[in-house]
């Protein structure tokens, strides 16, 4: 049969079978026909379940020997030899049975992640269960946080939907991996992981627009503009994203010509009525800080001038400082450099305010930074437009 052709393919494991194909079709057609009597293999060297090796259980047999004992204590060899036979149609309903119910029970234990989806793999091989199988080997991948072939399973097993409910509830599973795989690559900052994983999801759906536009805006971020307006040619007139990809279009237009003229926007992010800018100090950890341009000096908390290893005992120089909480008097120290992108200032004066100790910003960018810059806050585009004054 087919099936079998695929299920040997599959099973590259190296399953060793010695058990005679006749002896075997006889056990499970003895098993569905509720004979107590099991046949011991014929070859010495193969595995014996240890069902075999009971003398009490020889002696005094149960009146049925589950099919599934069978799997548990014979492994796949038996499922794979039980699968290559004509069985009739009542042992095959009984193999189908069997073989859902012997994947369900490798998904309850799972320590051995690679021994249990290669059983999985294996058993895809009947087609008869494969779309029970199928639906267990994705919660296999999404439990162990593989969520790409999770998701691939999901995607087979949509295709063998045959009502609208069942399609609706696949897709919705894959919608949820899709989104715990995205926030799991992004918050370790896999750009290239990320790039292909969008790239597979595209393949799959070439007609998810959602996620072309999640696509789109992720390569905007990474100011890969060329691709961004090649991935919203097909957004720009769609009934439902032609305003959000007109718009995203046009603004990676805007950030592509300005490259070209000699000026490198950095991307900030607006927090609440606060723009925010990742910022290298002493090329160590880049750190956030609030654009202040009413603030004529640069601002640091405690916790990051320890981090970056500088001590503030022994610290000379004082500034008064205007706060939300009053005037405050705070020490005053020189940093070797806080660099923006490819924009350096070297030897720039810090005050540092413990104002920011429990905030999630690491302190403000002021004048003393911004002045040594032709800048531009552009809020329609979100960038920070810095050119240095010759």
């Amino acid at each position: 049969m087919s099936k079998i052709i695929t299920l040997v393919s599959v099973l590259s494991i190296g399953v060793f079978v010695g058990w005679n194909s006749h002896t075997l079709y006889s056990s499970y057609s003895m098993l569905s026909q509720k004979v107590v009597a099991m046949p011991v293999p014929q070859n010495e060297d193969a595995p014996k379940p240890e069902i075999f090796h009971n003398s009490e259980t020889q002696k005094n047999p149960p009146e049925f020997f589950s099919s599934k004992t069978l799997l548990d204590n014979a492994k796949l060899g038996v499922v794979i030899d039980l699968i290559k036979q004509d069985l009739d149609l009542e042992s095959q309903n009984q193999l189908n049975k069997d073989v859902i119910r012997y994947a369900k029970s490798l998904l309850v234990n799972t320590a051995n992640g690679e021994n249990t989806e290669q059983r999985l793999l294996a058993l895809l091989g009947n087609e008869d269960t494969k779309d029970s199988v199928l639906d267990v080997l994705a919660r296999f991948y999404a439990k162990r946080e593989k969520y790409e072939q999770a998701i691939s399973s999901l995607y087979k097993l949509r295709s063998m939907a045959q009502f609208d409910e069942e399609y609706r509830k696949i897709t919705s599973r894959i919608s949820v991996l899709t989104r715990k795989n995205l926030k799991q690559l992004q918050s370790y900052n896999y750009r290239s992981e990320t790039v292909d994983f969008f790239d597979f999801l595209i393949a799959n759906e070439p007609d998810n627009f959602s996620i072309q536009m999640q696509y789109a805006q992720f390569e905007y971020k990474n100011r890969n503009y060329s691709h961004v307006e090649e991935l919203l040619s097909v957004l720009a007139y769609h009934p439902d994203y032609s305003t959000q990809s007109q718009s995203l279009l046009q603004k990676s237009r805007h950030q592509k010509d300005m490259i070209e003229n000699g000026i490198i926007p950095v991307p900030v992010e607006k927090k609440g009525d606060h723009y925010v800018v990742s910022a290298v100090i002493n090329n160590q950890e880049p750190v956030k800080l609030i654009i202040d341009t009413g603030a004529t000096m640069t601002v640091l908390s405690p916790k990051v001038i320890k981090e970056l290893g500088l001590r503030l005992d022994d610290v000379q120089q004082h500034m008064t400082f205007s706060t939300a909480n009053g005037v405050v008097r705070a020490p005053i120290l020189m940093l070797d450099s806080i660099r923006i992108q490819n924009h350096l200032v070297n030897d720039l004066q810090v005050g540092v305010l413990s104002a920011f100790s429990h905030s999630e910003f690491s302190g403000l960018l002021g004048m003393n930074f911004l002045s040594q810059f032709a800048f531009f806050i552009d809020q329609k585009n979100s960038t920070l437009e810095l050119v240095d004054v010759e």
